[in-house]
């Protein structure tokens, strides 16, 4: 429950409904590249870091800093290093 009105409240479980499908697509498509032997790894991993990040960042200018804005800048951080840890796609030998 909450002191939101009904209209609010329905628009507010839509945006975090939304919300926790691009976080959910986003961590399976990284989990996909990371586990297969595919051209792109690299950059669907780094693509889907710096898009978290983005996010990240907006997210903590629009509210300020607060622990979920820290976690999820965390989880971008830990994407693009794990992204940049990968080697380069053309170097299969």
């Amino acid at each position: 429950m909450s002191n939101l009105a009904p209209r609010l409240q329905a628009a507010f479980r839509v945006v975090f409904l939304s919300l926790g499908w691009h976080w959910f697509v986003t961590a399976i498509i990284a989990l996909l590249a990371g586990i297969t032997e595919t051209r792109l790894r690299k950059t669907l991993v780094l693509l889907c870091g710096l898009a978290v990040l983005l996010e990240a960042g907006v997210g903590a200018s629009m509210m300020g800093f607060f622990v979920g804005n820290e976690m999820i800048g965390a989880a971008a951080l830990l994407l693009v290093c794990g992204g940049l840890l990968f080697e380069n796609s053309g170097a299969q030998t």
